[in-house]
């Protein structure tokens, strides 16, 4: 192959590998729902144990519903991080693509230093642009993964004194 087309190979082959980083399609899986616990039933009859064991009753009720209510959370930031990812990757093989027509346009000037330089110009803005797409969503799915973080901790509080 000639100097030029080995080039644009080259270049299709850096900007595919950007694109990689990114998946295709749409993970199907989610934090599984937590099991609802059974909660202790108070006592029959009057005794010291029924006012205790109802106030057990409601706080495991209500740390049931936090748990309930984390999980959802963990589940929508997850939901949200797989549809940046997803956004990420059609941007990345959008930039991919743009520069292959970009490259096609131009070869059949490169018999000239100037085409040439046009060529290598565009690819470098091509390669610019995946490199500042990847460090922008890198940064935004990072933020996206502190939330998770911050729920699952917080989750795993919440189960803890469920327990």
């Amino acid at each position: 192959m000639e100097p030029v087309g080995d080039y644009v190979q080259q270049m299709d082959r850096l900007l595919s590998v950007g694109c990689a980083l990114f998946p295709d399609e749409q993970p199907t899986t989610g934090v599984a729902p937590p099991a609802d616990s059974p909660t202790p039933s108070a006592p029959d009859g009057a005794s010291g144990l029924t006012a205790p064991a109802q106030q057990a009753n409601a706080r495991y009720r209500e740390v049931n519903a936090r748990i309930a209510e984390l999980t959802q959370s963990i589940n929508q930031v997850v939901k949200l991080a797989a549809a940046q990812a997803l956004q990420a990757g059609i941007q990345a093989r959008s930039i991919r693509d743009t520069a292959h027509s970009q490259a096609e346009a131009i070869t059949t000037a490169t018999t000239s230093s100037d085409g040439i330089g046009q060529l290598v110009s565009t690819m470098d803005e091509r390669l610019a642009a995946m490199a500042d797409h990847i460090v922008s969503a890198r940064e935004q799915l990072r933020a996206t993964a502190v939330q998770i973080r911050a729920l699952s901790v917080e989750l795993s509080a919440a189960s803890t004194t469920h327990g």
